[in-house]
């Protein structure tokens, strides 16, 4: 992720110097939730990830594309 300038220097320093050292951790955190999602669809076996690519809580609004 980039970070976006915008000649405001207190949210400048914000975007370079903060934002890059917790966007790992968030980012993490939101993949285990997906994988987590995914492994118990997969436990249900096919219809388990059949009924999660279909249903409204697997959807683009809550996991990104």
């Amino acid at each position: 992720m980039e970070t976006i300038t915008t000649m405001f220097a207190p949210l400048d320093f914000l975007n370079a110097v903060v934002y890059p050292s917790i966007s790992k951790p968030i980012e993490e955190v939101w993949d285990n939730i997906v994988a987590y999602d995914v492994e118990k669809a997969k436990d249900r076996g096919l219809i388990g990830v059949y009924e999660l690519a279909k249903g409204k809580s697997f959807n683009e609004e809550k996991y990104g594309n």
